[in-house]
């Protein structure tokens, strides 16, 4: 269903009619317990949605910024919108959790990141959680002459490290959370591991790049990084 809201478009599983509202009105509405359990922040084509669902539990609304995504995500039978996160505006506690899965890197910058991060603390009543690519290794990486393909390019503004994450934390009165490394790179025959010198934006290696050296690295390098924080209300 597409529901026109003044200058909004809002995208939602068929059978389902909120009326037309005015769009102040509607978000401050949306969602009403127990329509949603959870909001999935950078849904895309609404996967992300569907892991959350069985990871954690619950009815999820995604969001995410491009229509064609929302209009996908809504063929596959979930409730999505097209919104700047930032421009939303849900009452404290309107869910149980938030799920930002490779979204935050996207962001135009740190400030930025902060921003969400605010409001996932706010909205959320018992955790947020956030699947975030590894910024750890690229000095390391450079001393071999190497790089991961997704720390340059893949449009992330915003490579924000553990180190980073966790004075964000910090400022946010956030003492607690869980760092859960995912996937181990453990040499440089990985698809994702470069030579220094290809092209911005190369996604994978290949023969056409030329050689790269064959290192089997001598401390833990990781694909990305589960963090949940959960949140004393």
């Amino acid at each position: 269903m597409l529901v026109r809201l003044h200058s909004f478009t809002v995208r939602l599983a068929a059978g389902y009619n909120p009326g037309i509202v005015p769009l102040k009105r509607f978000f401050k509405q949306k969602p009403k317990k127990p329509d949603y359990d959870f909001l999935d922040l950078g849904c895309k084509k609404g996967s992300s949605i569907g892991w959350s669902h069985r990871k954690y539990g619950g009815r999820g609304l995604g969001v995410d910024m491009k229509q064609e995504w929302i209009d996908e995500a809504t063929k596959a039978g979930y409730d999505a919108i097209c919104a700047d996160v930032l421009t939303l505006d849900y009452p404290e506690n309107s869910f149980r959790y938030v799920a930002m899965m490779d979204f935050l890197e996207h962001l135009p910058n740190e400030e930025t990141v902060m921003q969400v991060l605010k409001r996932c603390k706010k909205w959320s009543r018992e955790f947020f959680f956030i699947h975030h690519p590894s910024f750890e290794d690229i000095d390391y990486l450079k001393s071999l002459g190497l790089k991961i393909d997704w720390t340059d390019g893949y449009d992330h503004n915003s490579p924000i490290t553990l180190d980073e994450f966790k004075e964000m934390f910090k400022k946010l009165g956030l003492r607690h959370y869980t760092i859960e490394p995912k996937l181990p790179i453990v040499d440089s025959t990985d698809k994702h591991i470069l030579p220094l010198d290809a092209p911005h934006n190369t996604i994978f290696y290949n023969k056409s790049l030329g050689p790269k050296k064959k290192v089997t690295f001598d401390r833990p390098v990781y694909s990305r990084f589960e963090i949940v924080v959960p949140l004393d209300k």
